[in-house]
């Protein structure tokens, strides 16, 4: 059996992570998708908005167990997408929880602005984040990735599947050479 791979799809609201990530397990015989975003509900109280700089420690709690949910995926023999808002400066508290073994892959869709407003503002949702304020914050976020913008996908005017068939095509150019946020 080949060793079980991790892809990480990130990127702000509205960029497509979550349809994208089921794409992209879709393609491995034994796959699991992990969904970032439901691990933040599993907080019952003391919950602070993941956007604000308030959330730092709850969203590394968070971000841990995300890492280690997938741990035991990938220690089961599949290959492991996780969708989440998981920035460079968080992505240590994933990997840390993941064996120093295991090709990690770091995927940024970034479509404009503009698509990924009109996207995330269209949701309808419960805890859909609708309001443009957390929305451009996130995006700015991801606006300058430094040495990660070579894991940067400009998603704008891309399908779904062409998003996925780039990616899938050209996976190489988003693995992680070391744990870690250095893309080297």
């Amino acid at each position: 059996m080949a060793q079980p791979q991790l892809v990480v799809l990130t990127g702000p609201p509205g960029a497509g992570k979550t349809t994208l990530a089921s794409t992209v397990a879709d393609e491995s015989e034994r796959s699991a998708r992990i969904c970032a975003d439901d691990f933040f509900d599993y907080v019952q109280r003391g919950w602070v908005a993941p956007w604000t700089a308030q959330a730092r420690e709850q969203n590394a709690v968070v971000l841990a167990a995300v890492g280690a949910a997938a741990r035991r995926y990938l220690d089961g023999g599949y290959m492991v997408v996780i969708d989440g808002i998981i920035g460079p400066w968080l992505l240590d508290v994933v990997v840390d929880e993941l064996p120093a073994t295991t090709p990690l892959f770091y995927v940024c869709l970034r479509p404009s602005l503009e698509v990924a407003v009109r996207r995330a503002t269209a949701r309808t949702g419960a805890d859909a984040v609708v309001e443009l304020e957390p929305i451009e914050h996130m995006y700015r976020a991801f606006a300058g990735l430094g040495e990660f913008e070579r894991h940067v996908v400009d998603s704008t005017s891309l399908t779904i599947e062409q998003t996925a068939q780039r990616i899938l095509a050209n996976l190489d150019r988003y693995r992680l050479r070391r744990h870690g946020t250095s893309s080297r």
